[in-house]
């Protein structure tokens, strides 16, 4: 028809269509286009783009809110905005004290370290980074302060980036253990608990290698021997450090500087190295615990398998084990249940090194364990059941190869590698009531203590009753008495038959420490 008009019959050819909302649209601002006629059997069978800018929305649907940015690789600006205004203050309510000192030591640098908001023992380390920027010297004043604090005030956006950065070498972007001994200076100067260390270095020294070494060991989780930021941050090393304000060695805060920690492991080391070089050698690890470990096992931790040694080593000198190694050693030996000790025993079963714990690596270990339980005249257990036993413990993935992955996830790892290597422990074990471990490997008892310290408070007491014991037996010498004789001590103890046997089993339980189970 002509003059534009349509007759009825093609008006019901026709059809609506509404074009859908798209990215174009949006664009170009039509958030909803009016519904247009399009005369069915058309070529064009929809709308084209012009025809739909040049219509007027019918209506307009608005936008949903944007969601707002929420991670900041570089920190959220307005928080490190707030961060550094409130330094700034800080800094500027400490011109008084400049005014009247003048100058400032780093034994005075405390309140800096308080207006930085740093913990107390990041003293020593705020002002050493100082006077590496401002060449200050020995004192700073505090005009060489403000001049420090620009300069470091790009380099971090919040507390533990701050720690991290007054640490690290300016051309490392990673801590290596001697970054720490900084911090370790502060405590051993500052800190109330630990003043009976003045003027004793070697105690001193030994303290500071013990936390650093346990530092790697609860957090340098690539065993690199570099302490990645994200490794810093995960440990949260700042309020560990932070929290030794309250005490080394209280309730709430048993941590790596624990000194009581310290004197456990020092005087165990100390019993070891009989000539006192620092150094231990296969003979004399193989006494540890009166011998209760596997030759085959020491050979192993000795030549470094499960923990590459500090101590330089050349094509023709024996392989010892260093102290800040021993320390490894003996927290992955306490408690096998950790992370940390599970790698360090798997490495050292892994004779080929291949990842994987086969039926024939553990024969080759089970076979002196064997020797032992003869020689003990305990019941011996042959390596088939072994195997049988020790595969329904740990559930592996595939049957007969044990992983890394499948060690971790068994809630008793410890029992595995002490069948193989610890039989005293072991025997320890089997001996509790089945109910005592069934809670031990439903984790009942995790909330209450842990293997290290059960091992540590029962260590302690003995090595600090035992030194009181020899001081009262030396102070009765002086004095001119006799001394009991064997015999009369045996029948001293014979004469009350309770008290002896509560005696007997309170010695037996001194000489062989506390178990890690």
């Amino acid at each position: 028809m002509s003059g534009g008009l349509q007759s009825d019959d093609e008006t019901q050819d026709m059809y609506v269509y509404r074009k859908p909302r798209n990215l174009f649209a949006q664009e170009v601002g039509v958030l909803d286009s009016p519904q247009l006629v399009i005369k069915q059997g058309d070529a064009q069978s929809k709308p084209s783009v012009q025809q739909v800018v040049n219509q007027e929305p019918a209506s307009r649907i608005p936008l949903p809110k944007p969601i707002p940015r929420f991670y900041f690789p570089g920190g959220d600006p307005e928080l490190v905005s707030t961060l550094h205004q409130e330094i700034l203050e800080n800094l500027a309510h400490l011109k008084p004290i400049f005014d009247r000192e003048g100058h400032l030591t780093d034994e005075k640098f405390a309140p800096v370290a308080e207006a930085f908001q740093l913990p107390r023992y990041f003293t020593f380390a705020l002002f050493r980074k100082l006077e590496v920027l401002t060449d200050c010297g020995n004192t700073m004043n505090y005009h060489q302060l403000m001049k420090g604090w620009k300069m470091i005030q790009r380099e971090f956006t919040d507390e533990v980036s701050l720690c991290f950065y007054l640490l690290k070498q300016e051309e490392n972007d990673y801590l290596v253990p001697e970054d720490f001994y900084v911090i370790l200076e502060d405590v051993i100067c500052g800190h109330s608990e630990l003043e009976f260390l003045n003027g004793n270095a070697t105690f001193q020294d030994r303290y500071a290698e013990t936390v650093v070494a346990r530092l790697y060991y609860d957090h340098n989780r690539s065993w690199t021997g570099k302490l990645t930021f994200r490794e810093f941050k995960r440990g949260n090393i700042p309020e560990i450090i932070r929290a030794i304000e309250g005490g080394v060695d209280s309730g709430e805060c048993k941590t790596c500087f624990s000194y009581k920690d310290f004197y456990v492991i020092y005087c165990k080391f100390w019993e070891l190295d009989e000539d006192h070089d620092l150094e231990i050698n296969e003979d004399q690890l193989a006494c540890y615990m009166e011998g209760c470990l596997t030759d085959k096992i020491i050979k192993r931790v000795i030549d470094g398998y499960g923990k590459i040694s500090d101590l330089p080593l050349t094509d023709y000198a024996e392989p010892k084990m260093g102290y800040r190694d021993f320390v490894w050693f003996i927290l992955s030996e306490v408690d096998k249940n950790t992370p940390t000790a599970i790698e360090y025993w798997f490495r050292c079963l892994d004779i080929d090194g291949d990842g994987l714990l086969t039926v024939f690596e553990l024969e080759y270990f089970y076979e002196e364990q064997l020797g032992r339980m003869e020689y003990a005249g305990v019941e011996c257990v042959n390596l088939d059941d072994c195997i049988c036993q020790m595969s329904d413990l740990v559930n592996p993935a595939k049957e007969g190869i044990i992983t890394l992955k499948d060690l971790k996830n068994c809630p008793e790892s410890n029992v595995f590698f002490d069948m193989f290597f610890n039989l005293v422990r072991f025997i320890d074990y089997e001996s509790r009531p089945r109910h005592l471990r069934r809670k031990r490997r439903m984790g009942l008892f995790d909330s209450v203590t842990n293997p290290w310290d059960e091992y540590v408070e029962g260590e302690y007491d003995r090595l600090v009753y035992g030194a009181e014991e020899e001081e009262s037996l030396r102070e009765f010498e002086d004095e001119g008495e006799e001394l009991p004789t064997e015999d009369e001590g045996y029948n001293f103890l014979e004469e009350d038959g309770d008290n002896n046997t509560q005696f007997a089993q309170t010695l037996k339980h001194a000489q062989n420490p506390v178990s890690s189970y």
